[in-house]
């Protein structure tokens, strides 16, 4: 078995004891999905916009199917956090590419902020972002170690980022 399939299986049983319902099912079509961005990332510097629309789109279903709470509130909050986080990015990657002359950031990691915004609570956004940015330090480090770093070399941000919201989500199911 390979090690993304185990991680995904652990994943969904994480997923539906953190909520055993129709909202842990969602959480584990969430890990399902940022594993398969994290793999696209990791093999071909890409997230696909097919998986950020899925995983948006899975983002209306959970409020949808969410037995607590006014609805009308959790949409509107998680499209307000969308919204901002989607707009931090991108600005980012202007500034970036602005005071640089090259891009810094892909648009994918933009997309997956927004996807960010759309799962994680306020509280836990900037964890999830700063797990994220450790985590691509990591990767950097070990390029690095072993002679492969430059000042263009390209590292999948992704593969970081997307773990790091289906895990920002879970923390908030089992109450962190």
């Amino acid at each position: 078995m390979s090690y993304a399939v185990a991680l995904a299986c652990a994943a969904v049983v994480a997923s539906l004891w953190a909520a055993p319902d129709l909202g842990g099912v969602a959480g584990a079509a969430l890990a399902c999905l940022m594993l398969a961005i994290a793999v696209s990332d990791w093999r071909r510097y890409r997230v696909p916009d097919r998986l950020s629309a899925l995983a948006l789109a899975l983002r209306g279903f959970d409020i949808l199917i969410a037995p607590q709470g006014p609805r009308g509130e959790a949409a509107l909050d998680a499209i307000v956090r969308t919204a901002v986080a989607l707009a931090a990015f991108y600005l980012f990657r202007a500034a970036y590419a602005a005071l640089r002359g090259r891009e810094g950031m892909g648009l994918g990691d933009v997309k997956l902020a927004a996807i960010a915004g759309a799962w994680v609570e306020w509280r836990l956004l900037p964890w999830v972002v700063e797990a994220a940015a450790v985590c691509g330090l990591a990767l950097a480090i070990a390029r690095r170690r072993h002679g492969g770093l430059r000042a263009d070399t390209r590292l999948p941000f992704a593969v970081g980022f997307a773990p790091a919201i289906w895990l920002g989500w879970w923390l908030a199911r089992i109450g962190f």
